[in-house]
């Protein structure tokens, strides 16, 4: 019996070893044969790649693996893999590691070649391998195949993809951390970009000179696409970390019209106020904006008070934090929020009476998050993501309608 069973775990270790190396080896294909991604590498290691690249090969990349991932568990164990074995998950455990390995490898190089074009004579460092990040991965992906498989695979690929781009931004913050305690002050410089930033990223926006520089600025959430900038010392230039495109300070068009927000004030709930689309290409921040103007000037406290059950105090307090006050941001400055969208939507329909539940959480989140901000002197992306754990508006939004929120043309 014992020779049997000792059998059946050395038959069971060697399928797991083929199954990972062949993960392995298909990656390692797809990344000669993808035309994509062997242009990205190609440019990478022989120094003229930047962040940009590493940033956009480590999206690919993680892409790909899940794909990998899943179809091998598929092939190798004809087994449903919400069967969540020690071994799945173990294969899981070491491809991210090898992940992490790969995007390593690449962020190294690019910073060797940034270091080099900015004439500092330092080697490039590789970020800590982040043991609690891959563990609460695979956490995520058993709990969501317990419910349904193909949930588990969309929840795989988005971790996936975001793990992979994390890697790149732990390369960044451990190159300036290591540059900074070599005696040079890095500047740090973080803009939105993306097709709806959020109130954390919105925050967030701003430059920042070490020390003085909060975790959160090298941290993405799913499907974040900022990006960090900072100036190389001894130079009038600014470089981007994730994109390496040299420029002026004033091309950062994106952050001077966030930073323009700051000079609109207002304290009382009527009057009007200028708001300024995100993106003014873009029509669903024309029209929030233009919304956000109208709401501005309306006086519809009343109302939304009976269609929603609030208190008029509540609603003139949560009409004043989205509307009129200037909030804190992590770099100390101070300004409205960006007109959103989705929240425009949602009061417009709170003002006409015909509110959604979702747009009822909207209401419970605002009024925590401007209690917390006051009571507690908080930034406003510290006081969003304490009110998210009690009220969260935007997983109920992206539940209820998907990831692009609320239809176009209702403003």
């Amino acid at each position: 019996m014992a020779k049997a069973i000792s059998g059946t775990v050395q038959k069971a270790a060697s399928k797991y070893a083929d199954t990972l190396q062949e993960i392995k080896d298909e990656l390692s294909k797809k990344c000669q044969t993808d035309k994509k991604i062997s242009s990205l590498l190609a440019r990478i290691q022989s120094g003229s790649g930047s962040y940009e690249d590493a940033s956009e090969a480590s999206r690919r990349i993680g892409s790909e693996l899940s794909r990998i991932y899943t179809q091998k568990m598929r092939d190798a164990y004809d087994v449903n893999i919400s069967a969540g074995t020690d071994e799945i998950d173990e294969i899981l455990r070491q491809t991210l590691k090898h992940d992490y390995d790969t995007i390593t490898d690449l962020s190294k190089a690019t910073q060797e070649n940034l270091n080099k074009t900015a004439g500092i004579n330092m080697k490039a460092v590789a970020p800590e391998y982040n043991v609690n990040r891959t563990e609460g991965i695979i956490s995520r992906v058993d709990e969501f195949s317990q419910r349904n498989l193909d949930a588990a695979m969309n929840e795989l690929e988005t971790n996936m993809v975001n793990y992979s781009m994390s890697v790149v931004d732990d390369s960044v913050k451990a190159n300036a951390e290591y540059q900074f305690k070599a005696g040079m002050v890095p500047k740090i410089k973080r803009i939105m970009h993306g097709f709806k930033p959020c109130k954390w990223c919105q925050a967030l926006a701003g430059t920042y000179e070490y020390p003085d520089v909060p975790d959160d600025v090298y941290r993405r959430h799913q499907n974040c696409y900022c990006t960090v900038t900072y100036t190389p010392v001894g130079s009038k230039r600014s470089q981007d970390v994730w994109s390496k495109k040299w420029g002026k300070e004033r091309d950062f068009e994106k952050e001077q019209r966030i930073k323009a927000y700051s000079n609109q004030r207002s304290t009382v709930l009527s009057g009007g106020k200028q708001y300024h689309p995100m993106d003014p290409s873009n029509p669903r921040d024309v029209s929030a904006a233009r919304e956000y103007r109208k709401i501005s000037r309306n006086n519809d406290i009343a109302r939304i008070a009976d269609s929603s059950g609030f208190s008029r105090e509540d609603i003139i307090q949560i009409k004043r934090h989205i509307f009129y006050d200037k909030h804190k941001k992590y770099d100390g400055e101070y300004g409205l929020l960006v007109p959103d969208y989705d929240m425009a939507v949602a009061w417009k329909r709170l003002a006409n009476g015909k509110p959604e539940e979702r747009d009822i959480v909207l209401l419970n989140h605002e009024l925590l998050e401007s209690k917390l901000e006051k009571e507690y002197n908080l930034t406003i992306a510290e006081a969003h993501a304490t009110a998210t754990k009690k009220y969260d508006w935007a997983s109920r939004l992206i539940s209820d309608l998907g990831e692009k929120g609320e239809p176009d043309g209702l403003l």
